[in-house]
Parts: C-alpha cells; sequence; structure tokens
C-alpha cells in the first residue's frame, strides 16, 4: 500500500510539475506576444509620425490645385489665347471637355466605368499629389511624356512652372487628338509639342490594343494578343529625340507610362540612359509586364543598372523616402500582394557618380 500511495503522490507531483510549466509556458507566450503586440504597435505609430513629418516636407496638393487656376489664366492672357487657324475648336468630336482648376482637357467617350480615370478626370481629378510628391527630382527646362494620354500629367506641370518646355508621345489617336486640343486650349501650343506615336524598341510599327478605357491601352510584345489591335508608328526613344531636336542637356525628367511596356522604351534609350542628370517617373506593375511577357525582376535589374537612386511614390512611409537601388526589389516586394495596389509609380535618378564629383558637390555647396 505505501509504494502504491508514494507512486500516486509522484505522479500527482509529476502532472502538478506539468501543469505549473504549463502555465509559466503560456505565461512567457502572452508575455512575448504582448511585447510583439507593443513593438508593431510602436512600428506603426513611428512610421504614422514619420508619414506626417514627410507629409509636412513636401508641397501641398491643395496649394497647387488653389495656385492652378491663376497660372492657368496668366498662360492664356500672355499669348491671348488659342492661336488662328489651328483647327481647335471648343468641342472635340466623340470628346467630352472639363475644366479643371483653370485648365480645359478633352476626354474621349468610352463605356464610363466610376472610378477609372475618364470618371475621375470629368469629376474634377487631376494627379496634383504625385505632381507634388515628385518635385525632388521633377522639375527643369524640359520634361518628355512619354504615354501622355490626355494630358492631365504634362499640362498642370507646364501651368505650374515646373518645366518650360515638354515633348508628348502618344500612341493612341484619339487620346492623342484630346491632347493636342487641350494644348491649345491653354495656350501652350508654343510649350508642348504632341506626337502621335508609340515609344519601343525599335523604330517603324507596332500593334496597340486598344481598349475600352483611356488609360488602358497598351502595345503588344510578346504577350497575348487580344482581338482588336492596330497599327501605330513607333519609335526607339533614342530615335525620337534625334528627330525632333530635343536637347538632352536641358531635358531634366522623363515620365514613363506605358502598361508594362517599360522594358522595351528602356531597350530603345542607351543614349538617353547615358544623361546621368535626367530623372525618370517610371511605372511599375508586376501584372502589366506579366501581359507583356516581361519579368519583374528583369526590370528592376535594368533600372538599377541605370539609376543610383529611386523614391516610391506609393511607399507607406515607413522608411527612408529616397533609397539606393540597392534596395529596390525589396521596397516594391508589396506591390500586387494582398490589401496593397497592383502597381506604384518609382521616380529613379542618380547622385555623383565618382568621388571627384562629390568633391565638386561639396565644394560648390560651400559658396552657396
Amino acid at each position: 500500500m505505501g509504494s502504491s500511495s508514494e507512486r500516486d503522490h509522484a505522479k500527482l507531483q509529476s502532472l502538478k510539475a506539468r501543469v505549473a510549466k504549463c502555465r509559466a509556458d503560456r505565461v512567457a507566450q502572452t508575455e512575448k506576444f504582448d511585447h510583439l503586440a507593443r513593438q508593431r504597435k510602436e512600428e506603426r505609430e513611428a512610421a504614422r509620425i514619420r508619414a506626417r513629418s514627410l507629409a509636412h516636407r513636401i508641397p501641398s496638393e491643395d496649394a497647387l490645385r488653389l495656385v492652378l487656376p491663376a497660372r492657368a489664366a496668366a498662360l492664356r492672357a500672355r499669348s491671348g489665347g488659342p492661336p488662328p487657324a489651328t483647327g481647335v475648336s471648343e468641342h472635340v468630336p466623340d470628346a467630352d471637355r472639363v475644366t479643371i482648376s483653370g485648365l480645359t482637357f478633352f476626354v474621349p467617350r468610352e463605356i464610363r466605368a466610376p472610378g477609372k480615370l475618364a470618371d475621375r478626370v470629368l469629376n474634377g481629378w487631376l494627379p496634383l499629389r504625385e505632381i507634388a510628391e515628385a518635385r525632388d527630382v521633377a522639375v527643369g527646362a524640359i520634361m518628355l511624356d512619354i504615354g501622355a494620354n490626355i494630358g492631365t500629367t504634362m499640362i498642370p506641370r507646364i501651368a505650374l512652372g515646373d518645366f518650360t518646355w515638354a515633348f508628348a508621345a502618344e500612341a493612341e489617336a484619339a487620346n492623342a487628338t484630346c491632347l493636342r486640343h487641350a494644348v491649345t486650349a491653354n495656350a501652350l501650343h508654343d510649350r508642348i509639342v504632341v506626337d502621335h506615336v508609340a515609344i519601343a524598341g525599335h523604330d517603324g510599327e507596332i500593334e496597340l490594343a486598344v481598349s475600352t478605357q483611356i488609360g488602358t491601352h497598351r502595345v503588344i510584345l510578346d504577350g497575348d494578343r487580344p482581338r482588336g489591335t492596330i497599327a501605330v508608328p513607333c519609335r526607339r526613344l533614342d530615335t525620337w529625340v534625334r528627330e525632333r531636336a530635343i536637347d538632352l542637356a536641358l531635358t531634366t525628367f522623363i515620365k514613363c507610362d506605358v502598361e508594362g511596356a517599360e522594358m522595351s522604351v528602356l531597350q530603345g534609350a542607351p543614349d538617353v540612359l547615358q544623361r546621368r542628370h535626367i530623372a525618370w517617373q517610371i511605372e511599375f506593375s508586376p501584372a502589366a509586364l506579366a501581359k507583356q511577357g516581361a519579368q519583374p525582376t528583369a526590370l528592376l535589374d535594368v533600372v538599377s543598372a541605370h539609376f543610383g537612386y529611386f523614391i516610391d511614390l506609393h511607399g507607406d512611409g515607413s522608411r527612408a523616402r529616397c533609397r539606393p537601388t540597392s534596395e529596390l526589389a525589396e521596397a516594391v516586394g508589396y506591390v500586387g500582394t494582398a490589401d496593397h495596389a497592383n502597381y506604384t509609380n518609382l521616380l529613379l535618378f542618380n547622385g555623383p557618380s565618382t568621388n571627384t564629383d562629390i568633391a565638386d558637390d561639396r565644394e560648390t555647396q560651400m559658396y552657396r
């Protein structure tokens, strides 16, 4: 009996020890989870603080919206209005006319869909926030707008004084027509040149898939080939720049929004890419790249080979705003994942290329 009692006592003590250990483990686990939760809360709060601080440093979208009407009126007064015999009227066939912040735009009629680009523009939207956020590098004498659409990015930039001249390439005919009318209606005929042309990796012609939405027309490369494609003229960027006699020394910014054909644009621009002073804005969309048969990593590799730094215009503000392109692949890993947009826009630019350049830059700053 004694032996049995001792065994029972030992079992009870072992059970108590296991219960105590389970309780201790549970307490430790709870403390660990609480610590992680506090850490995440602190990180989110720090990110919010950085985002608020960043917002105070970026020029205000509201300020741009307020100042645009006066700037637009000044441009019209300077020129006395649209030049005679331009063929531009107040009404464009198969297009709707809208005035936003003093600027006139023409929107091709299409299958209207709530929230799509045409619907947003007709309801008074302009990409002023992104224009403000890009002003770190998107200012100067000349800008190139590749995939200019109807001009909602380029025309405000010229009116605001961010650039003096712009050259626009738009592959879709209706968009190009509306853009030409908008340029003249806003008295920017001596500031903006519009070409109905696709910028690609070769000279000649290329197939364009025309969409029912103005912001989703795309050239066809190696990806899927939908019905309803048409042939449009195309030029390599280097060719277009040469034919238009664009002064690259005065060109400081290139905006490229070509629905997944960014690799083709870059392949046709070896000479332009050698101009390290030119900043680029490129859309990065893994889904759009896949439709063109391109790998997102390949685009990131090309970009990192030509540019030293980037700014993610759709980033959450949790990291430094200006980062080296060695961190680019990790930084855009969120794009297209759950709860995130399927694209972002990247500002790409270079810093000093040599120690001599750095020394010269420091010496310049000493005398400012």
